[in-house]
């Protein structure tokens, strides 16, 4: 366990001390990190706790960050600074080697560099007059519950990366007070971009007064966010899934069916293996499953590669934009865990405030981690959301979520559903929200 300069674990490390790291570009790293200080952007507070990091992609996934407890050093040397080998945000852990620990931040670090290749850079940054300036003039923001250090700050920086679609750029981070996130494609790109922000906000002086009813949930019988599934909701990729998993299953010399296809709605990759192997009555070891799982994720990413707009469901892209026109949030919750790569073929993510897959998630449906992390980040009650579920396993998730839920498809099959329709062919908003209102009024009573 890793204890950041506040007191907290910020996340399990695995961290090898080592001689430094060498990679290219360091020395123009280091200058932008001294401009930094220089500029009170990175630094130590009046209590003596260190704020600001900075980092350089490496290799693939891998980075190069300021070291913990550096805040206070006016110019680093290589001994100050810590290469991060991989991270995993769902079970809060990274693993990485240097003559230092790495930052607090390194887990946000990773999930934006891992959400755009192109994106090169990352520099975090405090200025209050910087921070109110960009909340006044809506740049894009984490939920403030997203707390510093956390797996829902990166997260949330990952979606709001994603829905960006740009390989430069800025984010407040309302959850931890004054910070702000940089991004670019070079160490230049991303400075300038802070520079320029600094110039245009630090002789200000603004006073944002936001109040707590600008913040506040919205009554308990209103409506306030509306959450996803994918396929069979939004698209139908479930044909796809079924030629990748029928090939698996005819290479070990049974027939899987579309009714068998049909268990697998809403479950996860593993445990969908699982059940096709249990139909086979086919046992191989775990190692053989893991192999398995990747080969027909290859040959499903393969399939959807060529996917375009015109296969979004008739109706959902106009029944999204009507909810957000009217002021409901939207997310997706899906186990998919090619969710984000779909949404962009259907040119569609920006349409969403959040995206939580089975990349952010440890738990399947109907466990409802995937709809409370949602609920989570879009800063909604669970109470105040609904669910658009096609698969019984999702409406059980929205049910323990305490989440109203809406079925799409039989109502014979989605029974425990609050409501069930055929698509969203000719249905009009307030045919649906209306009912689920009126409920929540009568519970209430």
């Amino acid at each position: 366990m890793l204890i950041s300069n506040e007191g907290y674990v910020k996340y399990n490390a695995k961290h090898i001390f080592s001689k430094p790291i060498k990679v290219p570009y360091l020395l123009q790293l280091n200058n932008a990190r001294t401009l930094m200080y220089n500029l009170g952007l990175i630094g130590v507070n009046s209590t003596g706790v260190g704020y600001g990091n900075l980092s350089i992609r490496f290799h693939g996934d891998e980075f190069l960050i300021t070291g913990t407890n550096t805040g206070a050093i006016s110019v680093l040397s290589p001994n100050d600074y810590c290469l991060v080998k991989s991270f995993d945000i769902v079970r809060n852990s990274i693993i990485s080697c240097g003559p230092v620990q790495a930052s607090s931040e390194s887990m946000t670090h990773g999930a934006i560099y891992r959400s755009v290749s192109e994106i090169n850079c990352v520099i975090h940054i405090h200025s209050k007059n910087i921070f109110d300036g960009m909340i006044r003039d809506k740049y894009p923001f984490t939920p403030e519950n997203a707390e510093y250090g956390t797996p829902d700050l990166a997260i949330a920086i990952e979606n709001c990366v994603l829905k960006s679609d740009k390989k430069e750029g800025l984010i407040v981070l309302a959850g931890h007070d004054e910070g702000i996130i940089a991004y670019g494609c070079t160490v230049e790109k991303t400075l300038k971009l802070i520079l320029e922000i600094k110039k245009k906000y630090e002789r200000e002086h603004i006073i944002v007064n936001v109040t707590k009813e600008n913040n506040s949930i919205m009554s308990k019988n209103k409506i306030k966010a509306a959450i996803f599934d994918l396929d069979g909701v939004i698209v139908d990729t479930a044909k796809y899934h079924y030629i990748a998993w029928k090939e698996i299953a005819k290479k070990y010399g049974f027939d899987f069916t579309e009714s068998d296809n049909e268990r697998l709605k809403g479950v996860s990759r593993m445990e969908s293996l699982d059940i096709l192997l249990n139909i086979g009555k086919i046992k191989i070891s775990q190692k053989e499953k893991e192999d398995l799982a990747t080969i027909k994720n290859e040959r499903y990413k393969a399939l959807i590669a060529n996917m375009n707009p015109d296969e979004i469901l008739y109706g959902v892209r106009e029944f999204i934009e009507s909810l957000r026109s009217n002021g409901i949030l939207t997310a997706l919750g899906s186990a998919s865990k090619n969710s984000g790569f779909i949404l962009e073929k259907l040119n569609i993510l920006p349409l969403f405030d959040v995206v939580i897959d089975g990349n952010h998630v440890s738990n399947a449906k109907p466990n409802p981690e995937v709809f409370l992390k949602a609920a989570k980040l879009l800063n909604t009650l669970p109470e105040n959301c609904v669910v658009f579920e096609d698969a019984q396993a999702g409406i059980e998730a929205a049910k323990a979520a305490n989440m109203k839920c809406i079925g799409i498809g039989s109502p014979k099959i989605l029974k425990n559903a609050d409501l069930v329709i055929e698509g969203f062919k000719s249905t009009e908003l307030s045919e649906i929200l209306h009912p689920l209102c009126l409920n929540a009024k009568k519970q209430q009573k």
